[in-house]
């Protein structure tokens, strides 16, 4: 009688767990299509806070990069990152409509060519790396330790259920991804919010 555990459930108990973390990490590493937005009521005239927003959007500091303004009238302002390279900061529009004796100002955060990079590598990290993982391991198993007559053999295998961690590049594209478009919403809402204190 095998002492350990039954050939018929190493496979699954392995394969399983690799699977749902695949598919997880997967889901989470794709990028969302909605830009990321925001609004902040401030009190001033909508002429003169546009032109100051479009002067302070065009320097650097406060974590945010010189942006080039292209459009900037009283109730809309343009601007993007003059860059070769994909950046969470490529395309903002703030719109600017007064409410009273304030101003509302509502901006969006694009960053189309950041998508289609996060796209390409989220599909390579999880479809080459983690497929060939996810599906190599199990088969691996099945065919080189399952056939097997010694359960102490079958039983070790058991303990490679720690091998889920051979998933992790779709978490790290999520993970990186996520914190670059965390770290440009921060700026940009700041930078906004601190508008009618900066200069």
């Amino acid at each position: 009688m095998d002492p350990y555990l039954p050939p018929s459930w190493i496979f699954p108990l392995l394969a399983v767990p690799l699977a749902l973390a695949w598919c997880v990490g997967m889901l989470l590493s794709l990028p969302r299509r909605r830009p990321a937005t925001g609004e902040v009521v401030v009190d001033g005239d909508p002429d003169e806070l546009s032109r100051r927003l479009a002067g302070r959007l065009a320097a650097a500091g406060g974590g945010l990069p010189a942006l080039r303004v292209r459009t900037c009238t009283p109730d809309l302002i343009v601007a993007d990152r003059p860059s070769v390279l994909p950046s969470a900061l490529e395309h903002l529009e703030v719109r600017l409509a007064r409410e009273g004796s304030a101003v509302r100002l509502r901006w969006t955060l694009d960053d189309p060519r950041l998508r289609r990079l996060q796209w390409g590598l989220a599909l390579g990290a999880g479809l080459l790396w983690g497929g060939l993982f996810v599906i190599g391991t199990p088969v691996l198993v099945a065919a080189l330790v399952l056939p097997s007559e010694d359960p102490a053999v079958r039983w070790q295998v058991i303990q490679t259920v720690q091998m889920i961690h051979g998933v992790w590049p779709p978490y790290l594209v999520a993970l990186l991804f996520w914190i670059l478009r965390q770290v440009a919403r921060q700026a940009v809402s700041i930078r906004i919010a601190n508008l009618p204190h900066g200069t």
